[in-house]
């Protein structure tokens, strides 16, 4: 029963965009449904960020006063509430603010969640996990946790950035380089496929590994580097046929 009221509010979140960073979010007005919808879905997903441009977008959430389910009979559930617990995986500067401010959303009510930042700094596909609580009223009481993913914020470096043939297996010049904090490492895809990413010091050992799932055309990945040491680096993408590489320099001070 609940994970099928879990699957409903996902079907819930509606995405626009507001004019201006730091104004309270309104609903969309244009989406509306007894049973619940998205606007859009997923893989239209959140409009791009760009660096050094204020951002805001808004999720609206319409939430439906029941739903039916079928296990283990068929019966009407009374939805009491979905809560938001909390958004992980936002980009560096990144907050969200709810509308009602406690971020519980009743049954039969319309709302919505604005993630904005004045300031966006690090360019690079950032997946977003939305932790909710599902509650029911009738005719069990209950509560489940949950997690929502799909959506991610996307953020553009326009500035100085190598263009690349998103139409071959490519590998760009890390930004920025010389890393201080947090590089974007970039690479394009014709396929959607698993990527391995590694980075070497001059000593040839593995400093840093991650497997990527890769979506066809242009890829960009946030790796931090605090942890390494200043110096030079060697990073490598592959895609078991091919093996690519870039030279990065590490200077935090």
């Amino acid at each position: 029963m609940m994970k099928k009221l879990l699957l409903l509010f996902v079907s819930m979140l509606a995405i626009g965009t507001v004019s201006s960073y730091g104004q309270a979010c309104t609903p969309d007005p244009n989406c509306t449904s007894s049973g619940g919808r998205i606007c859009p879905d997923t893989i239209t997903n959140l409009p791009h960020a760009q660096v050094g441009i204020a951002y805001s977008t808004t999720i609206t959430v319409v939430v439906p006063t029941d739903t039916m389910v079928t296990n283990p009979i068929p019966l009407t559930a009374t939805i009491g509430d979905y809560t938001l617990d909390s958004v992980v995986g936002l980009p560096p500067g990144f907050t969200f603010q709810c509308n009602p401010a406690n971020c519980v959303f009743p049954g039969g009510s319309t709302g919505c969640l604005v993630l904005e930042s004045a300031n966006p700094v690090a360019a690079g596909t950032f997946p977003l996990v939305v932790h909710v609580t599902a509650n029911i009223t009738a005719p069990l009481p209950g509560s489940q946790q949950a997690e929502i993913t799909g959506y991610k914020v996307v953020i553009d470096n326009t500035v100085g950035v190598e263009v690349v043939n998103e139409n071959v297996f490519a590998l760009a010049q890390n930004v920025p380089n010389p890393a201080f904090n947090v590089t974007n490492i970039r690479f394009t895809s014709p396929v959607n496929e698993r990527i391995e990413l590694n980075i070497y010091n001059t000593m040839g050992q593995i400093v840093y590994h991650q497997d990527i799932d890769a979506e066809r055309g242009l890829n960009e990945i946030p790796v931090s580097v605090a942890e390494l040491a200043d110096g030079m680096y060697i990073y490598t993408v592959s895609n078991g046929k091919q093996l690519l590489n870039q030279r990065m320099i590490v200077a935090k001070k």
